[in-house]
């Protein structure tokens, strides 16, 4: 019997409509596109159990490797295509 494995795919590169303002260590990054790496296993356990759109921000923010301010700032065309390149994981 032939076993396979799924394949995770990732990180993905999001490139967005509007760019991004925030500050990193006292000095302020434009950031126009966003590097979103694949969730470990508890990640997506908590991103699949997530109700409300704070704790999804929180992991998006992991996961892109950007504060939560600026997940919070995104346009909804670009959160859209945050989610969509995790539901292709």
């Amino acid at each position: 019997m032939k076993t396979t494995r799924k394949q995770k795919r990732g990180p993905f590169l999001i490139h967005l409509g509007h760019p991004l303002t925030f500050s990193r260590d006292g000095f302020p990054v434009v950031v126009t596109s966003l590097t979103v790496r694949a969730p470990n296993k508890d990640e997506a356990r908590l991103l699949s159990d997530s109700v409300g759109l704070d704790q999804t921000f929180g992991l998006l923010a992991l996961l892109a490797d950007v504060p939560v301010t600026a997940i919070e700032d995104l346009r909804a065309r670009d959160f859209y295509a945050v989610c969509e390149a995790l539901t292709k994981i």
